[in-house]
């Protein structure tokens, strides 16, 4: 039998109402498949790769009302320590960026460690008037409720040696103005999976001591008449950075028995992340079983359906063989058609989540990931299962086919 002959078989079958019904069902649950593992992705590749590899995390404010910090430089696992100053950051605009709907604007931070930054074009920082930033770059403001354009983002690249002026921020009353710096952009760093944000652009210590005041905060009081101010310094507190996100803790309660208070700078929910990991996953596993019953279902009924005319097929001179390959292709086009249509859909929902509904987690980096490797595992797993049930099923009815023909003649 010619694959013509087969073809023209499965085409007059493809489209009956059984059919339908199956692909409708199975396009429904291969998106909330497809969902489950996207979410599960996205969450623990932005835990693995992002949470754990941006500095915040595996850092610890420390304060002491003696304000001595002298023992830090004796405990394990203490990478850095110093002014708390470290943690803040200083905004600058960038007017010639300006457009009708964004404000230029780009965000720097002191780099306390090389490692910090993994550079893609040119350079780290060697001296105080370099400076680097994001290789997926957004220079403009997102504060308050503005929108991030996707289509705004540059190549950070397309910066490298230009000179970016910074004006120092001080506290006018009780310091001296300083003149502004030029800094030249001397490379880009990777910040696709990381929890930095998009417009965090990276100064030495040094010039970030120059750059950003001392000054936390100033308060004025009267008491008895009596006006007074007091004036209280970053430099009061220490910022800690661990070398390892695991001996947070462990350096926690080092500190703490030395008599230091210590906060985390950021916290993670291990609870929340965990259900956030291990319920879709569930999710996923449960409808795979449904999505193995509801085909092994739709195929037995359809071949004790089709019984008559598969032993009809089989006077007419066509094989087992044969007939096993028009319901292997007919199922398996069936499949495929279900898979096709579901990613088609579940890419647009993606978009659309990216764009709509999570862009101002972009700020932060975040942003639902297509799990190329395991949507195609899973289909893969999809059609070894429908090749499996096909077999099984066709075979067995193959067997009864023309006994159950003759008996109803």
């Amino acid at each position: 039998m010619s694959f013509k002959d087969i073809f023209f078989i499965v085409k007059t079958r493809l489209f009956e109402k059984r059919n339908v019904i199956l692909m409708i069902i199975l396009t429904i649950l291969f998106i909330i498949i497809y969902s489950c593992i996207t979410l599960i992705s996205t969450v623990k590749d932005f835990s693995d790769t992002g949470l754990e590899n941006d500095p915040e995390y595996l850092e610890i404010y420390v304060s002491r009302e003696d304000k001595n910090y002298d023992a830090l430089a004796n405990i394990e696992h203490i990478n850095f320590y110093g002014s708390f100053k470290y943690n803040q950051f200083l905004s600058q605009e960038l007017p010639a960026l300006n457009t009708d709907k964004l404000i230029g604007e780009i965000e720097i931070y002191p780099l306390i460690e090389e490692e910090d930054v993994l550079i893609i074009d040119g350079k780290n920082i060697t001296n105080n008037n370099e400076m680097v930033c994001p290789k997926n770059f957004y220079p403009y403001s997102t504060d308050g409720n503005t929108k991030i354009y996707y289509n705004e983002y540059v190549d950070g690249a397309s910066f490298l040696n230009k000179t970016i002026k910074v004006t120092p921020k001080i506290h006018e009353e009780y310091e001296e103005s300083k003149a502004p710096v030029n800094f030249t952009v001397v490379g880009t760093y990777e910040n696709i999976r990381t929890a930095g944000n998009i417009q965090t652009c990276y100064v030495s210590k040094e010039a970030f001591d120059y750059l950003y005041t001392d000054i936390e905060s100033i308060i004025y009081s009267n008491s008895n008449g009596v006006p007074t101010t007091e004036v209280a310094y970053y430099s009061d507190n220490a910022l800690v950075r661990v070398d390892k996100l695991e001996n947070i803790n462990l350096v926690k309660d080092e500190l703490t028995k030395l008599g230091y208070n210590v906060t985390n700078i950021i916290t993670t929910n291990e609870t929340l992340v965990n259900m956030i990991l291990y319920i879709p996953l569930f999710i996923a596993i449960i409808i795979l079983i449904v999505v193995i019953n509801l085909i092994y279902s739709f195929l037995r009924k359809k071949s004790n359906y089709r019984q008559s005319n598969e032993g009809i097929l089989k006077v007419s001179g066509y094989t087992n063989k044969d007939i096993l390959k028009i319901n292997t292709l007919e199922n398996t086009l069936v499949l495929y058609l279900c898979i096709i249509i579901s990613i088609i859909i579940y890419l647009i929902i993606v978009d659309i989540l990216n764009k709509y509904v999570l862009f101002e987690l972009a700020y932060y980096n975040f942003y639902v990931a297509i799990p190329s490797f395991y949507l195609i595992l899973t289909i893969i797993i999809l059609t070894i299962i429908l090749f499996i049930i096909n077999n099984i099923i066709t075979k067995k009815s193959l067997n009864s086919s023309i006994k159950d023909m003759l008996e109803d003649k």
